[in-house]
């Protein structure tokens, strides 16, 4: 249990820390995620398929560094430069390697790398598109969604102790109960109404909606590594946090909510 502590108050103090410091820094962090976390996700994929592992994280790793820096500069060429990169490479792979699932083994590789990139990407779209006249990286949009993902699971956890009967989804996770869903969903929008007090961001209604959509996305997102681990045959995607697990163990929530986030302010607000 101290272990498990110990470790959890260094993921969050690393998270606060580095987005408070600023884009460059925490597009450094985010680039070193992406890449571990895509080993991770290479890894509970190995039993299906023979996706590029050290390729595949690497040039995720770079797409995110390099998307990232033109996103800083305002430049969208990124979408098209580095997808094409991805392909190209690919393609290459698939005309070398002789094997009878080279497209599958390259459609996991791709998708390994964007599943991790996309969201951590968004994150810092979030920070620049929500930049104010005293500063070009917001860092508190990006941080507020860490900070509802873990006030929605703290309510989760307390709700479904205290009144937990009916299970969510007992095939892929047994421990995930509708109570506690809504009592992370309740706790979730306190949190958000408590940040616009103290952030004084967007409107209450605003923070409301992303409160609801983070509790909603990061429920999806935690059954979807769950589900993840149960088709690998494993516990958790990594070692890399002693009680915790990997990468994907702790981000499987932001990986669904933050790309979510930003479509639905992009949507509703001119950013």
């Amino acid at each position: 249990m101290i272990t498990r502590a110990i470790s959890g108050l260094v993921f969050i103090s690393i998270i606060i820390g580095t987005l408070i410091w600023g884009f460059y820094p925490s597009l450094v962090l985010f680039s070193i995620i992406g890449f571990i976390g895509t080993l991770e996700f290479y890894k509970l994929s190995a039993k299906f398929s023979a996706p590029y592992t050290y390729t595949g994280a690497l040039f995720n790793s770079l797409f995110i560094l390099s998307s990232g820096y033109l996103i800083a500069s305002g430049s969208a060429f990124w979408v098209f430069s580095i997808w094409m990169l991805f392909i190209l490479v690919f393609i290459f792979q698939l005309l070398n390697k002789k094997s009878e699932t080279s497209i599958v083994d390259i459609s996991v590789t791709i998708g390994g790398a964007l599943y991790l990139a996309i969201p951590l990407l968004s994150l810092l779209i979030l920070a620049v598109i929500s930049a104010t006249y005293t500063t070009d990286f917001n860092w508190k949009i990006p941080l507020s969604i860490f900070i509802l993902t873990w006030v929605n699971d703290t309510g989760a956890y307390l709700s479904g102790r205290s009144f937990g009967k009916h299970k969510l989804f007992e095939r892929i996770s047994p421990n995930k109960t509708w109570e506690g869903s809504i009592g992370g969903l309740v706790l979730s929008v306190v949190g958000g109404v408590v940040l616009h007090t103290y952030w004084n961001t967007f409107d209450i209604p605003i923070w409301i909606g992303i409160s609801v959509l983070v509790s909603i996305f990061a429920n999806i997102g935690d059954l979807m590594e769950s589900a993840f681990k149960r088709n690998a045959d494993v516990k958790d995607s990594g070692s890399i946090m002693p009680g915790h697990g990997g990468v994907l163990d702790r981000f499987d929530a932001v990986l669904l909510t933050a790309p979510v986030v930003l479509a639905y302010l992009l949507t509703i607000i001119d950013l």
